[in-house]
């Protein structure tokens, strides 16, 4: 049998694998944010990395 690693959590009963539906309802949760925020996430990550990386590379190419 293959042994894998799964994101679980343990409670007094035992062990709930978070990503069986039958389990636990983290499936849906994740589902419905990723879905209600993805264009969030996008923009986020375009304004803060993206755009502070090509600043800190602006201002390193005028030191130089």
């Amino acid at each position: 049998m293959y042994s894998r690693n799964v994101p679980a959590r343990q409670n007094r009963w035992g062990t709930i694998n978070v990503e069986d539906e039958r389990h636990c309802e983290f499936v849906y949760l994740r589902d419905f944010l990723t879905r209600t925020h993805l264009q969030d996430l996008i923009e986020t990550t375009s304004q803060i990395h993206y755009e502070g990386k090509l600043a800190t590379i602006t201002r390193s190419d005028r030191i130089s």
